[in-house]
């Protein structure tokens, strides 16, 4: 089973629609069987990102393609953004979770949702799963990873440290993520 990560996208005044393209054709050149965006996909509102979201329509795969909250959405109103996807065919999994066939795919918000009472709520979306099936828990941020483990996920797909991305960025990244590739 594939899975394909898009994560940090950071869509704003300098990364648009022709970046988005680019992402799409990369993403579906893998022919996933999902894709998970794990957050910070955009630096900004609806009303002047939107157009460069777009592109994301025409992710291809099997299983649909999904979202997580990222701390950047809570800089603007995630809310608008979550509806706007919603409204593109993607998947916002908001402390939620779904059956698909062989194992539970969650999702939590991000830690910065705390600030406007929109947090992870990690009992909501893992709580009353059955533990036996396999499962593969969306959260932006790898400091999840603690509650992660009290819920017996399987495998927490995270981004949100850029790791590996420019030096020493891997470093500092690792001083407060437990980890940061891998």
């Amino acid at each position: 089973f594939r899975i394909a990560v898009v994560s940090d996208v950071h869509l704003g005044p300098v990364l648009g629609a022709s970046h988005t393209r680019r992402i799409v054709e990369a993403v579906n050149a893998t022919r996933p069987d999902l894709v998970a965006i794990v957050g910070d996909l955009v630096d900004g509102t609806v009303a002047d990102l939107g157009p460069a979201a777009e592109p994301l329509t025409g992710l291809r795969s099997r299983e649909g393609t999904y979202f997580v909250t990222g701390n950047h959405e809570y800089f603007g109103d995630a809310r608008s953004w979550i509806e706007h996807l919603r409204d593109m065919g993607i998947h916002p999994l908001e402390n939620a979770r779904r059956e698909l066939p062989g194992f539970d795919l969650a999702g939590v918000n991000d830690l910065a949702g705390e600030r406007s009472a929109q947090g992870p709520d990690f009992a909501a979306a893992l709580g009353d799963r059955d533990p036996s099936r396999a499962s593969v828990l969306l959260a932006h941020q790898p400091v999840q990873i603690h509650q992660a483990v009290e819920y017996r996920v399987g495998l927490q797909l995270s981004g949100h440290t850029h790791g590996g991305q420019l030096w020493p960025g891997p470093y500092l990244a690792a001083l407060a993520n437990p980890t940061v590739a891998g």
